[in-house]
């Protein structure tokens, strides 16, 4: 069997505008390195992806692209959308691959994510269209409808879904292209867009972990820095 060619896409886009100050989001220091650095260094050491695409503000294409000299997986840095879709969507764009390739979408404000993790979500698309790391949710969870509880769901069943996320890379630019005539449908993740228009795909679950946190507001990059102290 002819090898599939691994690409990673990593969105860091957002406007980061909880944090304000002068220094956009993926640009903030870590431990030494930049935010989106770190979550290309976690893709790159894996093993497992071939080259790298980081999408994020049309204005910070050339800073960022600064960032990646001398990294040993190759990097390419795009512009991105308004949302994150139209984001997941640009990086898809620039992937010069086949169908039957593998692409594994990461948020760029996910830096703390295991190489290790990122090696076995891609060794489960080996046997599967679609996979995700997730994280069983431990607190009970109520849905709260009109300011009261209408439910209580099974949390046996809850999980956060983190990233990576990795698909097959034909199925997931078809699904991004019928998502992109659909303006109204507001997806959160890359496993939302494919669940609505390829229902019938069958996505697995890989276990990621409480370390690989989403850095959204100056308190999540405390706890991060916390973290990195104490690995």
């Amino acid at each position: 069997m002819q090898r599939r060619t691994v690409f990673g896409v990593v969105v860091a886009a957002g406007s980061g505008s909880r944090f304000g100050g002068d220094t956009p989001k993926p640009l903030l220091d870590l431990g030494g390195q930049t935010i989106v650095a770190r979550s290309v260094a976690a893709l790159s050491r894996s093993g497992v992806i071939d080259a790298i695409t980081v999408v994020t503000r049309d204005d910070l294409v050339a800073e960022v692209g600064e960032v990646f000299a001398g990294e040993p997986t190759p990097v390419t840095v795009v512009g991105g959308g308004a949302t994150r879709a139209a984001s997941v969507r640009a990086g898809l764009a620039a992937l010069d691959g086949g169908d039957e390739d593998l692409v594994v979408v990461h948020d760029g404000a996910r830096p703390l994510v295991e190489p290790q993790r990122v090696a076995a979500l891609v060794a489960t698309l080996v046997g599967a269209d679609a996979a995700t790391l997730v994280v069983p949710v431990a607190d009970t969870v109520l849905v709260v409808e009109d300011g009261t509880v209408s439910s209580v769901p099974d949390r046996s069943v809850l999980h956060r879904a983190q990233t990576p996320q990795g698909f097959r890379l034909g199925l997931l630019r078809k699904a991004h292209r019928a998502a992109a005539a659909e303006p109204a449908f507001v997806a959160t993740d890359d496993c939302a867009v494919v669940r609505r228009y390829s229902p019938a795909t069958e996505i697995a679950v890989v276990a990621g972990s409480d370390r690989n946190i989403k850095i959204t507001t100056p308190e999540d990059l405390l706890i991060a820095r916390h973290l990195l102290d104490d690995a």
